[in-house]
């Protein structure tokens, strides 16, 4: 056979060539699919539904942009009120329904804070909402005024008959008449959320401004959600997580470098055994109780370099009346609060209102550390039926700050007799109205006391453990050590 201009070398050639053809071809991605647009949305008079959703022809609702969005896609909502959006979750209500992907997740941005009633994300994954300024149209801001003012309802006495002493049942009439337009706000929240995020995972809320709900962002059964950098205000909570299943409320989360104030319960509240929650950066202020809570369950969360200030100011509202401003309350094990700064937290019952609480754990070894608690009506730090922590390298100033109640404002209060086997090590107290340490006949029972740096001492002491007829002032170090040989390494400075 005759092959006139080809031989059989460049036949050779020509088919390793269209091989590799076929090859590479194979691993190229696949084009089948669009590349990654931006969709526009506009309340401009040319935005419509029917347009292509392109800078020039804007759809008109967020809603369908949304659900043309594929993963990588960027929802470009341009400035404007979408507040009367008709969504079918209420007017404003934007429902977020689609999912992208680890390499190519959705974002829904909006341009210079445009106004939504809210957002529900349900079932979805890998979605970032960036931008928003989400405020309940009907909610009216004029009815609060700045706290610690409390409210519009600030009674001439914050007592004002009401015995603390009595059942909540003797007194929760009294206590609704004096704080009424306090319990009609959260009435007329009626469980409302800026962002409802259900069942969902790799989720991002960012650069947001939101108020006037029931809770800001509020996160049910979720896992590896992100909230950075929103301003949250004027709510009955700030940021709610908890469920209504056997799921965790969260788990795997960041909540950090927010700004949240006004909030007529607490800021920050973690709930149903959610674990692994980093809280850092935050600066909440102005809570009605608690500034950061984590709840029942809460377990291997950290609560790290958050600015906690002025908080507890309807503590009188509550069935067991008491608040803190950082409140680990029935957590669970492997907790840890470090490095955050937390002031003027106040009780007008005079019971609590202390800077930070391990109230009823149901976990080993909490560890509270490296924090500065100070001017507190109460404790810097107390326990309540929580022993086995880690308390140490804390600052622990002028605590029990216009409060005359008895052996309530000191640096760390061991409130009760199974308040046992904490290492109690290397604080600083410094002017505590009651003491450095109280305790309820206890003292003996922790695991280590030492290395504790006592400054401005009072006629109290040191260390005050008693509670009856048979307690005991140990007014010096060195009669803190002959008798308890606690402290071999504490330190007394001045009077």
């Amino acid at each position: 056979m005759h092959f006139p201009h080809y031989t059989f070398p460049t036949i050779g050639k020509f088919i390793l060539s269209f091989l590799a053809l076929v090859v590479l071809t194979a691993f190229l991605p696949d084009d089948s699919r669009a590349q990654s647009v931006n969709i526009f949305v506009a309340s401009t008079d040319n935005a419509s539904d029917d347009n292509p959703g392109t800078r020039k022809d804007p759809l008109k609702t967020i809603r369908a942009a949304i659900e043309l969005a594929n993963p990588g896609d960027r929802v470009i909502v341009q400035p404007g009120d979408y507040r009367s959006e008709d969504t079918g979750f209420g007017p404003g209500k934007i429902p977020v329904e689609v999912s992208g992907t680890e390499s190519d997740p959705i974002l829904i941005r909006g341009v210079d804070q445009p106004k939504v009633n809210g957002f529900v994300v349900r079932d979805v994954e890998h979605v970032m909402l960036d931008g928003f300024l989400v405020k309940d149209r009907d909610f009216d801001s004029t009815r609060f005024i700045n706290m610690p003012s409390l409210i519009i309802d600030q009674p001439t006495s914050l007592l004002d008959g009401v015995d603390f002493t009595q059942p909540f049942s003797t007194r929760e009439n009294l206590v609704n008449s004096v704080f009424s337009p306090y319990f009609t706000l959260i009435d007329d929240f009626n469980y409302s959320s800026g962002f409802d995020v259900q069942r969902s995972h790799n989720i991002r809320i960012s650069d947001c401004r939101i108020s006037g709900f029931w809770s800001g962002i509020q996160l049910r059964s979720c896992s590896e959600v992100k909230i950075v950098r929103n301003q949250i205000t004027r709510t009955n909570n700030g940021i709610f997580v908890f469920s209504q299943d056997e799921l965790p409320g969260a788990t795997d989360c960041y909540i950090g470098f927010n700004r949240v104030s006004q909030c007529l319960s607490a800021g920050i509240d973690i709930r149903s055994n959610s674990s692994d929650i980093l809280i850092e950066s935050n600066s909440v202020q102005f809570s009605g109780l608690s500034h950061i809570r984590l709840g029942r369950g809460v377990k291997n969360s950290t609560v790290s370099r958050n600015i906690a200030r002025r908080g507890g100011f309807y503590s009188e509202t509550m069935e067991y009346p008491g608040s803190s401003g950082l409140n680990l309350h029935f957590a669970a094990e492997g907790n840890l609060l470090e490095h955050n700064f937390v002031s003027h937290q106040i009780d007008e019952t005079g019971v609590d209102g202390n800077g930070i609480i391990l109230d009823l754990m149901e976990g080993p070894q909490a560890i509270v550390r490296n924090n500065w608690s100070g001017s507190n009506s109460a404790a810097g730090i107390a326990t309540t039926i929580s022993p086995n922590a880690i308390i140490e390298n804390n600052i622990l100033a002028y605590n029990g700050f216009q409060n005359d109640t008895f052996r309530i404002g000191a640096g760390i209060r061991l409130a009760r007799d199974e308040d046992i086997n904490n290492q109690i090590t290397g604080n600083l107290f410094l002017s505590n109205r009651e003491a450095g340490i109280v305790g309820f006949r206890v003292i003996g029972q922790q695991l280590d006391i030492d290395r504790n740096i006592y400054f401005g001492g009072n006629s109290i002491g040191l260390i005050w453990d008693g509670f009856d007829t048979n307690d005991r002032n140990y007014r010096s170090i060195q009669e803190i050590r002959d008798t308890t040989g606690w402290e071999p390494g504490g330190v007394e400075l001045g009077q």
